[in-house]
């Protein structure tokens, strides 16, 4: 084996015969296998069948290929690289196992085998973009959920002020176009900050309300009349009497 095979590999440059889509780059499956039987014309590709016979596997819901790429050096020893590649669309998802064609198993196939041979070292530099996309989609994707949760704190805390009579809806639409460019619906809102901004003033509007609600509380308490003082019972009284008559009739005696 010629241990420098794959830096040798590496430095061919198919940049020029990639292309973008959905985000994502493809290199076309022909040049790389061109370039890989260039450089090692023993090499070949096994497509891996499944017990049943078929190009691809599936699990009952959606199906994927898998493909190995052979590198055959001029001292006779090979080197296979495999790869596995979900059966997508063209939105890059994956299908169910009913819808899937003939031609979806064939493109998979070839992208799978592009990717085979760039594990190789051919092309593998054009599959770095292809990861950093795919980063940035996945956090693209939580800051979506982050800002339609901010939407919806929006539009509850609204709901609420409203219902409480602490803000009119007018009120609530101004705080709204504020920081939307004029615009007074949620839905429209483009980023977390101008939420975080909308939520504290709206959250100013319940602040308001709980200080009113505490001040009226503190001026009904003052309000209340103080209760009268309970007389004594009569009881005692009964007894001064008593005593009182006692003492008149020893001093009569």
């Amino acid at each position: 084996m010629y241990k420098n095979y794959f830096t040798d590999l590496l430095q061919l440059d198919l940049s020029q015969f990639s292309s973008e889509k959905n985000g994502l780059l493809y290199i076309q499956w022909s040049r790389s296998w061109s370039a890989l039987k260039s450089a090692y014309p023993k090499s070949f590709m096994t497509i891996y069948e499944s017990p049943e016979g078929n190009p691809y596997f599936t699990d009952g819901k959606t199906c994927w290929v898998k493909v190995g790429v052979t590198v055959v050096f001029d001292d006779g020893t090979n080197l296979e690289h495999i790869e596995y590649l979900a059966v997508m669309d063209h939105r890059n998802q994956s299908i169910k196992k009913e819808a899937v064609t003939s031609t979806n198993v064939i493109n998979s196939l070839q992208r799978c085998a592009t990717k085979a041979i760039a594990r190789h070292g051919i092309g593998l530099s054009v599959y770095y973009g292809e990861e950093i996309s795919a980063e940035l989609n996945e956090i693209r994707t939580e800051e979506k959920k982050e800002l339609k949760k901010a939407q919806q704190e929006i539009n509850t805390l609204g709901q609420q002020l409203i219902a409480g009579k602490s803000a009119s809806k007018e009120q609530l639409y101004a705080v709204i176009k504020k920081y939307n460019n004029d615009d007074p619906h949620t839905n429209t809102i483009g980023d977390l900050e101008s939420c975080r901004q909308i939520l504290a003033e709206l959250q100013a509007f319940r602040r308001a309300e709980t200080q009113t609600a505490e001040a009226e509380s503190a001026e009904s308490t003052e309000a209340k009349p103080k209760a009268a003082a309970k007389p004594k019972a009569r009881g005692n009284v009964k007894v001064a009497v008593a005593a009182a008559a006692e003492d008149n009739s020893t001093e009569e005696d």
